[in-house]
């Protein structure tokens, strides 16, 4: 027996990983909305998904047609099509079908246009699109759905054929390599038949510069890191004499001229920037061209002179990319100096194009893997194409491979100031800001009931990073917790009674972001709120 298991254990191993190796068949790959919409958004069907979705059983003419239109072909003249009984609008389309050997007439001569289309029709039509050919023995008619099945095309054979089988087997034939070798979606954008703008609306957005050549590390590194720069920050004039620099971070060259991006955050309590250049060159950052403190995101500027006389001809840059064009899963790399290990590159992956953060709920942010540090702020994320799509922003101490990066769009729909700002104007600007700032609650006053729980909102005006927290007088009465924020500038404080008595609660800027301000909360808890009639 114990011979036996020995020999069926190594068989049982051997059949799970062929069953591990084997294509992800017999599975939808998104929601019906999802495909029928991207198709929609792509000109493939028409009336918008719901509508279309909804349209009733489909027909062999309106599957030829489909087709036709997702292979990227164009429509022959109308006089061309050799069939009688296929309407008038969809006879160039059907020439076109016939043409490329997608369907055939019946023997009687017609289309049978009218005729409902079974999903192995459907299948060997969307098969013989991919460059698969029945006639040579690819595959069979009756066996079209478990053969498509195989490529990771549709559930195999339904007995009832729906609108929304077919948007599913093509959103997957988008993504499926045709037998020459490209995806489809890969053929049809270098045919033009997809344009990028069409694509950048649907979740296939990453397909957008699928034309682009892609680099290894190695590449990456090569062409973008003489693009980085060092910063260095100075909260005085006496300390950057004194070489006592606030922070180390990093930026990089956006165009020959010497623009660049960092972050805002960078600018907080500076006074003095120094930036050098890959070459070892030291440049004094005079010019702000443009910031915003709530995106986290800034331009800077550097003449061509350096601080000991030389100058550059030009400054080597990093192309902008389009952070739009990003999907979860696109290789991505990071340049820059965390803790100060100037012209460090690391790999990985878009983990969420549009990632809410709890703190900034108005702002989408970029979520990555490849890792950064303190001092990477500033640097660029650069995608497998070799163009900056953000820039480096903020990571969670307490998780693993949790990054994050603005959108670098935010930036190239900047309109720069009229005139250019020193770090010490920006300094002194949003110091009067935060100076000024406010903090209020909607409910300042509270009667509450012993279990009962209140939602306050915490209203706040101050236009930089900020930090708010919340003092209590009394423990045993009520207790805090913060809530997701509502937006910038407001937060939800979830009041829970716990026992009688009376308490307030101090809401104030904290860790020196903002200003003085507070406001208070009082509350009165009862054991039983009575209410005179």
């Amino acid at each position: 027996m114990r011979n036996a298991l020995k020999r069926i254990l190594p068989l049982l191993l051997a059949l799970t990983l062929l069953l591990a190796a084997a294509p992800l068949a017999g599975a939808a790959i998104t929601f019906d909305e999802t495909a029928a919409g991207t198709l929609a958004d792509l000109g493939i069907v028409s009336g918008g998904a719901e509508a279309w979705l909804s349209g009733g059983a489909m027909t062999r003419e309106e599957a030829a047609v489909l087709l036709v239109k997702t292979s990227g072909a164009a429509p022959l003249p109308a006089s061309e099509c050799g069939f009688a009984d296929v309407s008038e609008d969809a006879k160039g389309y059907i020439a076109t079908a016939a043409a490329l050997g997608l369907c055939a007439g019946q023997p009687d001569g017609t289309f049978a246009g009218a005729r409902a289309v079974c999903c192995k029709d459907f299948c060997t039509m969307l098969l013989r699109m991919l460059g698969y050919d029945d006639r040579a023995g690819d595959f069979t008619w009756g066996a079209a759905p478990a053969f498509a099945a195989s490529l990771g095309l549709g559930e195999g054979d339904t007995a009832q054929f729906t609108r929304a089988d077919a948007a599913q087997l093509l959103y997957a034939a988008l993504l499926t390599r045709t037998k020459a070798g490209p995806k489809l979606i890969e053929r049809l954008c270098a045919s033009g038949a997809i344009t990028r703008e069409a694509i950048l609306k649907t979740p296939l957005a990453a397909y957008a510069d699928c034309l682009k050549p892609v680099y290894t590390a190695e590449e990456i590194f090569e062409r973008c890191s003489a693009a980085v720069i060092c910063i260095t920050s100075y909260s005085t004039e006496e300390d950057l004499a004194d070489g006592m620099p606030h922070s180390t971070s990093s930026g990089f060259f956006i165009d020959s001229e010497g623009t660049a991006l960092i972050c805002y955050h960078q600018l907080e309590n500076c006074r003095v920037m120094r930036a050098k250049t890959a070459d070892g060159r030291e440049y004094s950052v005079d010019s702000v061209l443009w910031y915003d403190s709530l995106r986290d995101l800034a331009v800077i500027k550097l003449e061509k002179t350096c601080l000991d006389g030389r100058t550059v001809r030009a400054f080597p840059y990093i192309p902008v990319g389009d952070s739009d064009a990003l999907s979860p899963g696109l290789r991505v790399y990071a340049i820059g100096g965390p803790l100060s290990l100037w012209y460090s590159i690391s790999e990985g992956i878009v983990s969420s194009q549009g990632r809410l953060d709890m703190a900034d709920p108005d702002y989408p942010v970029l979520q990555f893997t490849a890792d950064i540090s303190s001092g990477s702020s500033g640097g660029p994320l650069i995608t497998c194409h070799g163009e900056a799509a953000g820039v480096v922003m903020a990571y969670y101490p307490s998780g693993n491979g949790l990054y994050l990066a603005v959108p670098i769009n935010y930036a190239t729909g900047a309109s720069f100031f009229a005139s250019p700002m020193t770090p010490a104007e920006v300094y002194e600007i949003e110091q009067a800001k935060n100076a000024a700032s406010t903090i209020w609650v909607s409910d300042p006053e509270l009667t509450l009931r012993v279990g009962e729980t209140k939602r306050v909102e915490v209203n706040f005006d101050c236009p930089s990073s900020v930090a708010i927290s919340y003092g209590l007088d009394s423990y045993g009465v009520v207790d805090c917790r913060w809530g997701e924020y509502d937006s910038k500038f407001s937060a939800p404080l979830f009041i829970p009674a716990v026992g009688e008595g009376e308490a307030t609660i101090t809401v104030y800027y904290a860790n020196d972001t903002g200003s003085d301000s507070e406001a208070t909360i009082h509350v009165t808890v009862v054991e039983e709120l009575w209410v005179v009639q």
